[in-house]
């Protein structure tokens, strides 16, 4: 959307969820905002749509495995828009337009499955980043000192206070900046002091990711940030739709990964092997061949061509 917004076309924002989603982030000029509400069945949620292709669009992206089915491409191209399914799962029922799946270049993930498409947007080439977390050139610190921990909004499995103790009992020590998510429920963290320290749902990973020397994290959209920003990266999957990002950075070779229900004895190596600078570039080098910083602007090429086709049949 910002990238969107920043070429100068009009975005609406149609959300399914609580007001206070959108509170976090400070949005630009140009996006308009539209909250439905947190438990809308698909009626409404498809009459405020129907009230929005009225006036002309051009697509409609939709992220969200409840909005699944054949009847959102229906009624989309009724209207004459086109329609931009995200996916990052793969066995989901639904048809599109275009399919984008930043987390998977596999296009096997869809033979023969529920889901079909005219168009496929995969790989991490089309990751949605934002442009602030592209840092080209960094070179590694001689030392590992600074690791920053996070673990999304919610972190069900309890994984940054575990990963923490690990952390906080290696040697020589680690100076730790915590993340911890709007709906963390860790609580009794230990106080603040001398190398460790907490950020509480910030709006944005950016500037923590440039200032880390190796960051712990599951295996999400920060784990492509994280490539963006040149910081190695110790990634953990810990619910099911992460697989495919996992699979990815395991055939590129592009951050440690370490398994969930083993961490006491992963994490501790998988630091110990970052401790040298020259693993860490090297970590570093192929996550910038995977993650360009680039995506949003290649996805919003690849509908303005998909749109032209159309356009012409």
């Amino acid at each position: 959307m910002l990238e969107l917004a920043k070429r100068g076309w009009p975005v609406e924002l149609l959300l399914v969820g609580p007001d206070a989603a959108l509170e976090r982030w400070d949005w630009p000029q140009g996006i308009i905002q539209n909250v439905i509400g947190e438990n809308p069945d698909d009626g409404r949620v498809q009459a405020t749509l129907s009230a929005k292709l009225s006036v002309g669009i051009d697509w409609v992206i939709i992220d969200g495995y409840r909005f699944r089915g054949d009847k959102w491409r229906s009624q989309v191209n009724a209207a004459g828009a086109q329609l931009l399914m995200l996916d990052d799962i793969g066995d989901q029922d639904f048809s599109s337009d275009a399919v984008l799946n930043q987390n998977s270049d596999d296009a096997q993930i869809y033979t023969g499955g529920g889901i079909t498409a005219q168009h496929w947007l995969l790989g991490p080439q089309f990751a949605l980043l934002e442009p602030e977390y592209v840092a080209r050139g960094r070179k590694a610190a001689l030392e590992l000192r600074k690791v920053l921990v996070v673990f999304g909004g919610a972190d069900r499995r309890q994984m940054t206070p575990k990963s923490v103790a690990i952390l906080a009992s290696l040697q020589p020590a680690l100076e730790l900046d915590v993340v911890l998510g709007p709906y963390s429920n860790w609580s009794d963290p230990p106080p603040e002091g001398l190398g460790l320290r907490f950020h509480r749902a910030p709006a944005g990973l950016a500037p923590l990711l440039k200032q880390a020397d190796a960051v712990v994290t599951a295996a999400g959209s920060t784990a492509w940030q994280a490539c963006a920003a040149g910081c190695p990266a110790v990634v953990v999957q810990t619910v099911d739709n992460q697989a495919q990002i996992v699979a990815t950075l395991k055939k590129s070779n592009a951050a440690l990964l370490v398994d969930a229900d083993a961490l006491e004895v992963g994490l501790p190596r998988a630091i110990e092997t970052l401790r040298s600078a020259q693993e860490r570039t090297a970590f570093m080098a192929r996550a910038g061949k995977l993650i360009d910083g680039a995506g949003s602007a290649r996805v919003i090429e690849a509908m303005k061509d998909i749109r032209g086709r159309q356009e012409k049949i």
